[in-house]
């Protein structure tokens, strides 16, 4: 092989490696490729042309890889300056313009050697000059590259003019042109790459600096950039500030120690990214919730690590305001029903004995109506003060409604524990508080259910404090009660019971038992007292005692007392037809929440109308508290009763708030002494001067009075002596139905005219 065309091979060969190598360091410049492929292909004339003029069978060959080593390295040349200057061409436009190349060289070179070689120094010219346009557009390195293509293709027109042994000159002279060429493209691309990478580093930095977050780079240990953000979060001054590691910053231990950890599973590939938020101090004090978002990155050539600082202070307080409003009672600044529900999951999980703790201020309503709901709320942060003070600022104080505190509190001790500051509560509670200018005395009543013995729940712990609380309510208020099984049981049976009074007037369930009142002195019927009994079709008998409290918490007193007045009336109606009973007065009991309604002479005068019904004969027994409680209120309901002409006695008088003044504008007809007084009047001298006090008024402002409760014939001659006018009681006969009663006054009657 001639010298010449070994350093034409060498030199294609050296300058098409060095920029396909460039090309692999740095794939952002595709077109290094094809022009290393350019030169790369330019060594590949020289197998090609000995192989061509060679005595082999294969010369042929040699000529069809002489002719496409042309057109590929044209190729090459086109689609890789056209893409480091971006011409819109697409790659079959070159592929097509490559095959012509092909097939025009094969044509001539089928003519004769000659042609070929002219064909190729034409093509090469052509193809000169277009990349030359291009690279005549770019910076010093590509202007410098266009003038050697220029050279390099009219130094292809040395043979085909002067003539085959002018080869070797050719050859030495294109070479040379060629490697200058070579560098000057590599240095291009080199460039190129260098202002691409500057390029990138201006825009990552004006990206960076503009930022509204703050940017770090870490290579191996060591911040190496901090953005303006970044620099301001840390509260440094400047690049020269920039601290050398995390440890340099308001990181704990703990925390850089985490750091470092997931740091280090980024490097090594097992995580492509991290996000977390830190928690972070600034220059001010100010504790920052900052999130990190960090990947691996390059940096001067070198592994790096990006790390993204979003300052998300303000949402995270937002969040825990948002989460502050969701969980407390913007009243008083305690948990809600929601928050104290979240807390008992978490602190119920430990397994040590709890009590849930249910508070319930007593007659609260009462101070509202009184001092309007503003005072009211006021009262209510003073008592969740006095209750957290109590409880030693316990997290879990929480309002839970209107006039309810609950207490979640781990229990050291035992139950012996929450007695003790459940009393605590109640003391607290109990000292009066400054309201409206006013001391004001308010007492609660507290339900305890313990954890885990009454439920392993809090939905089902507070339903366990509730009947507690609804316990210590009916047990007289102001007064703590531990949960038991008695009361769920309770509970359901008074549900049970509720379900079942619905529609219990419809289904003809009620009777009407009558009890005699007689006259204390003749011993003769004078009248009874109607009491209704309620014949459950499965339960038999439910007690008045058991039934009217539930019918009244349902609402349902109004319907069984309306019942009752239109069958006392329908009696009446039936009893006027007959001699024996035409005097007799018929007493029935009007419930305080019917009283209340105001409309009770509505439903009396409907009655006594539709069974045409002596009203004389109709006396109403309302209860002394259901008229001192609402005095004003019912003095004209009452005077519109009397001008329905009924008559009306105040039942269990004694035992509420006894005044004469009272008496004298409700202008009864009757008092009925308590049996509470009545039962032991031989036995206790301070009940004995009570009736004898409640005789003597009632004498004296023309009442009549009629005792209850009468079981022994002493208790009747001590309360003749006292001046009782009427007497009832289990002496006579207790209650019984209406037919019965007609026939035991029957007897009676005819008793007493034998006698």
């Amino acid at each position: 092989m001639p010298l010449f065309m070994l350093y034409s091979m060498a030199v294609n060969l050296a300058v098409g490696g060095a920029l396909l190598l460039a090309w692999k360091r740095g794939r952002g410049q595709p077109f290094t490729r094809w022009i290393g492929l350019f030169f790369m292909v330019g060594a590949v004339w020289v197998p090609s042309y000995l192989l061509y003029f060679s005595d082999s069978s294969l010369n042929w060959l040699g000529g069809v890889i002489w002719c496409a080593h042309g057109a590929l390295s044209m190729l090459f040349l086109l689609y890789g300056v056209s893409l480091m200057h971006g011409a819109g061409y697409r790659l079959w436009h070159f592929l097509m313009s490559g095959l012509v190349m092909f097939v025009a060289l094969m044509v001539a070179l089928s003519v004769s050697p000659r042609l070929a070689v002219l064909t190729i120094a034409a093509i090469f010219s052509v193809v000169a000059v277009f990349v030359a346009r291009l690279l005549r557009q770019g910076p010093p390195a590509e202007k410098l590259a266009a003038v050697l293509l220029l050279v390099n293709a009219l130094c292809w027109w040395i043979t085909p003019i002067w003539g085959v042994e002018f080869q070797p000159v050719q050859a030495e002279i294109v070479t040379l042109v060629r490697l200058m060429l070579g560098l000057a493209l590599l240095y291009a691309c080199v460039d190129r790459a260098a202002r691409d990478a500057e390029r990138m580093s201006s825009q990552f930095l004006r990206l960076t600096d503009g930022s509204h977050q703050g940017v770090l780079i870490m290579v191996g240990e060591h911040f190496v950039y901090a953005n303006p953000v970044a620099l301001r979060l840390f509260g440094l001054k400047g690049h020269a500030q920039i601290p050398d590691n995390w440890a340099r910053l308001a990181l704990n231990d703990f925390d850089r120690q985490l750091l470092g950890q997931r740091l280090e599973k980024l490097r090594s590939g097992e995580l492509e990214n991290l996000s977390w938020v830190q928690a972070l101090k600034d220059h001010t004090g100010r504790t920052l919730q900052l999130r990190l978002t960090c990947w691996v990155t390059e940096w001067a050539g070198e592994p790096a690590i990006q790390v993204v600082l979003s300052d998300e202070t303000d949402i995270r307080e937002a969040e825990q305001q948002l989460i502050q409003q969701a969980t407390h009672d913007r009243l008083t600044g305690a948990l809600n029903r929601f928050g104290i529900e979240r807390l008992a999951r978490v602190a119920l999980r430990d397994g040590r004995m709890h009590a849930l703790m249910l508070v319930n201020i007593d007659r609260f309503s009462g101070i509202n109506d009184a001092f309007g709901y503003t005072k009211g709320d006021e009262l209510l942060s003073l008592v969740a003060a006095r209750l957290a003070d109590a409880s030693n600022a316990n997290p879990s104080l929480a309002r839970v409604s209107r006039d309810e505190f609950l207490l979640l509190l781990p229990l050291q001790e035992g139950v012996a524990s929450a007695s003790s500051i459940a009393a605590g509560l109640l003391q607290s509670m109990a000292r009066p508080y400054q309201l409206a200018g006013i001391e004001l005395n308010i007492t609660a009543s507290i339900g305890v259910a313990l954890y885990p013995n009454d439920g392993d729940s809090f939905e089902h712990l507070l339903k366990q404090a509730s009947l507690a609380v609804k316990s210590a309510k009916e047990a007289g208020q102001n007064a703590i009660r531990f949960f038991d099984s008695a009361m769920d049981g309770q509970l359901h049976e008074e549900i049970l019971l509720t379900n079942d009074l619905h529609g219990a007037v419809q289904r003809n369930e009620f009777e009407l038992y009558l009890q005699p009142i007689l006259d204390m002195h003749t011993e003769r019927v004078v009248g009874a007292e109607a009491l209704i009994r309620w014949v459950h079709p499965v339960r038999g008998f439910v007690s008045p005692g058991v039934f009217i409290p539930i019918a009244e918490k349902a609402g349902l007193i109004i319907e069984i007392g309306s019942w009752v007045i239109d069958q006392a009336c329908a009696t009446l109606t039936r009893w006027h037809a007959q001699p024996a009973f035409n005097e007799l007065t018929l007493a029935i009991n009007i419930s305080a929440k019917q009283f209340g309604r105001g409309d009770v002479d509505h439903v009396l005068a409907r009655a006594l109308e539709v069974h045409g019904t002596p009203a004389n004969l109709l006396e109403l027994e309302i209860t002394e508290s259901a008229l001192i409680n609402e005095p004003e209120q019912f003095v004209d309901l009452l005077a519109r009763l009397r001008r329905l002409g009924v008559r009306l006695a105040i039942d269990d008088f004694g035992t509420g708030y006894s005044n004469l003044t009272y008496l004298q504008r409700f202008m009864v007809d009757k008092l009925k002494v308590d049996q509470s007084f009545v039962r032991d009047v031989t036995l206790n001298s301070q009940n004995a001067a009570i009736v004898q006090a409640v005789v003597q008024m009632a004498a004296s402002l023309g009442l009549k009075t009629t005792a209850e409760g009468i079981e022994d014939s002493e208790t009747l001659g001590t309360l003749r002596g006292l001046g009782c006018d009427q007497a009832q009681g289990y002496l006579f006969s207790p209650p019984m139905p209406a037919d019965k009663f007609e026939a035991w006054v029957l007897a009676i009657e005819a008793t007493a005219d034998v006698s």
